[in-house]
């Protein structure tokens, strides 16, 4: 059994002002599949955090777990992130989103570092069909794959983490 911590509970902005984030020209620069439609990540520039103006039904929140061996590892992931050792109990209300990539600033190397147009190619070739409906990748085997590619294709940031997105679910857009 993996010991795991939550290491940000935070509540984000996930439709309109959201998707105002994710125009063309950004989302052909960072994303490996540009076909997703709802960008979700540990990372507050690629899904910010919520605020007052924002309708609830256009929000959600969001739980991030990495296992709790990370931070001990890399002392510079303690400088940023301050967890709880113990998650709080998931229930049925909270859906498993997947898994993201990130630095230890919490920066996602899935959907936030800038990538010479040759490498974004072979990413969207190689793994653009492997994330899920969030942009994050279901399998923690294609997760750990591509945390070792982008480490190597932008070290400036690394070493990358794999983390764990758990949200409490949308409700229904409106008809």
């Amino acid at each position: 059994m993996t010991i795991a911590m939550v290491i940000q509970r935070s509540v984000r902005c996930i439709v309109r002002r959201h998707l105002n984030l994710w125009a063309t020209p950004r989302r052909s620069h960072f994303l490996v599949n540009q076909g997703v439609a709802n960008i979700v990540s540990v990372d507050a520039s690629a899904t910010p955090p919520a605020d007052p103006t924002d309708p609830p039904d256009e929000t959600s929140e969001l739980i991030v777990v990495a296992d709790i061996g990370v931070p001990k590892a890399y002392p510079g992931w303690a400088d940023v992130v301050r967890g709880n050792a113990t998650p709080e109990p998931y229930d049925a209300k909270w859906e498993a989103l997947g898994f993201d990539i990130c630095d230890a600033r919490l920066q996602s190397g899935l959907v936030n570092c800038g990538i010479e147009q040759e490498d974004r190619e072979e990413l969207r070739i190689k793994w653009g069909h492997l994330v899920n409906r969030f942009h994050l990748f279901d399998e923690p085997g294609v997760a750990e794959s591509y945390r070792r590619h982008i480490n190597f294709l932008v070290p400036e940031h690394a070493p990358f983490f794999i983390v764990r997105l758990y949200g409490l679910p949308c409700p229904p857009p409106e008809s």
